[in-house]
């Protein structure tokens, strides 16, 4: 489905019978809405996310989602966790920020 909609690239994954990282979820999910839908509303400088390398492949979609107040970090320095499985819970932050824009989160790194 996610190949069909433009989500994603055949072969992205390497396994996909395994759970998704973190970084895998927030590359499919800041595709799922147009750009229109993830609006800025926090400044995140680029290069202020201590664990999330600008060479990373997820880089441009963790910044657009925590840019636009559905992603936090996971501490005050704004830690990511890129290669860490994302827990239900998280998961479950991340959709309901992404439907209800009134959920979503005002952060200063």
């Amino acid at each position: 489905y996610a190949v069909d909609k433009g989500l994603m690239s055949a072969g992205q994954f390497d396994n996909y019978a395994r759970p998704a990282t973190r970084a895998e979820f927030a590359q499919l999910f800041a595709a799922a809405l147009p750009d229109s839908a993830l609006e800025a509303i926090n400044t995140v400088a680029d290069g202020a996310i201590p664990d999330v390398p600008s060479s990373a492949n997820y880089y441009a979609a963790v910044y657009k989602l925590y840019r636009a107040g559905v992603l936090t970090g996971n501490d005050a320095q704004g830690t990511f966790l890129p290669d860490t499985g994302i827990t239900r819970g998280e998961a479950a932050a991340l959709m309901t920020r992404m439907a209800d824009t009134s959920l979503r989160k005002t952060i200063s790194l």
